[in-house]
């Protein structure tokens, strides 16, 4: 890389992904933020950062005394839980085709595709059966998670919808699981390739529901403001905060 830039090996320094991802909510404009749920915020607490894309990535933020410090986790690769009889049936589908099912196995794109095919070899689901989207998934040079959020928000095709339906569940679950880990008063912030294009059905409740589904913590993290990011740059600004920071 250094021989690449021609500058110093000194100069040059390797970041997780989502570490510049976390730098980038610095660079962020109100305009790039959609509210899902709106508390105040404590600037002494914690800010947390998710984000489903090309996998799933998690992050821990502190900013306090205006230090910024971005902590990276691998937190993509713990279990995935079921939360109902659906997600069992799924979890169970995708056991008998992984060695592990990690929650980054289903939220991003990859795992919308999982999704799909666990609910079109349903015989649950036989009634949702789509011929088109079946067709396009064979021949269709699109990525195929494209494809679904296309065929959910555009076709309104009801396999589709399910597929949505179920990752949106198991995502709202999971972001809550982050809530209830690090409590982040300071605001928990959804970002990734998906949920700029997932927003609309983010914002429709069930999501939201699921998050808050958390037994005698419910109310513990409706306290917890929640943000999606819609600018899809924020790694690459990131990435150019922490550079200068080194300068």
């Amino acid at each position: 890389m250094s021989e690449f830039l021609q500058i110093g090996i000194d100069k040059v320094k390797l970041i997780n992904d989502f570490e510049a991802a976390g730098y980038g909510i610095k660079s962020i404009n109100e305009k790039d933020l959609v509210t899902i749920q709106d508390a105040t915020k404590d600037p002494s607490g914690l800010i947390a950062t998710i984000g489903a894309g090309t996998g799933l990535g998690m992050g821990i933020i502190t900013h306090v005394n205006k230090k910024f410090r971005v902590y990276p986790t691998e937190g993509g690769h713990q279990d995935f839980a079921p939360i109902d009889d659906d997600q069992i049936q799924l979890l169970q589908f995708l056991k008998k085709r992984l060695h592990r099912v990690s929650i980054e196995r289903l939220c991003c794109g990859s795992g919308l595709f999982y999704i799909y095919k666990y609910v079109s070899q349903s015989s649950y689901y036989r009634h949702l059966q789509s011929i088109s989207l079946k067709r396009d998934m064979y021949i269709s040079k699109t990525d195929p998670a494209q494809l679904i959020v296309h065929y959910a928000k555009v076709e309104n095709d009801m396999l589709a919808l399910k597929v949505i339906d179920i990752f949106i569940r198991i995502y709202g679950a999971v972001v809550g699981n982050l809530a209830l880990s690090t409590l982040p008063k300071q605001g928990i912030y959804i970002m990734g390739g998906l949920s700029p294009r997932l927003v609309d059905f983010i914002k429709q409740g069930t999501f939201m529901k699921v998050f808050l589904d958390k037994g005698r913590m419910s109310e513990l993290i409706r306290s917890i403001p929640v943000f999606v990011v819609m600018d899809t740059n924020i790694g690459l600004k990131g990435a150019t905060i922490y550079a200068k920071s080194l300068l």
